[in-house]
């Protein structure tokens, strides 16, 4: 991915947001603002600051440096998401969640 809003469009994708509106909308920035983003790198249009992109690259659970300079990979590979129940007693049961999963 050439520019900086294309990588910003796969990293939306990956987290799941069909539209920029919905991204716009979860993650409480203007959808114009947010449009502009997905542009940025196109002739005529502005990029955006780091700043902003750190929390792009931590909203979306991508590398902040792949989205920001196209470098290195788009995850990264040292998190792992664990889905699970984490008892009153802080007892955690991540079988608990995959059986009622498979059951669905």
């Amino acid at each position: 991915m050439a520019t900086l809003g294309e990588r910003l469009r796969a990293a939306r994708e990956y987290a799941g947001h069909t539209s920029a509106r919905d991204a716009a909308i979860h993650l409480n920035v203007a959808v114009s603002t947010y449009n502009s983003h997905e542009r940025a790198g196109e002739p005529g249009s502005r990029n955006f600051s780091p700043e902003v992109g750190k929390g792009y690259a931590r909203r979306f659970r991508v590398s902040f440096p792949w989205l920001m300079t196209g470098e290195g990979a788009m995850i990264d590979g040292t998190v792992i998401p664990v889905v699970g129940v984490i008892s009153a007693g802080g007892e955690v049961d991540t079988e608990w969640v995959c059986s009622r999963m498979l059951a669905l």
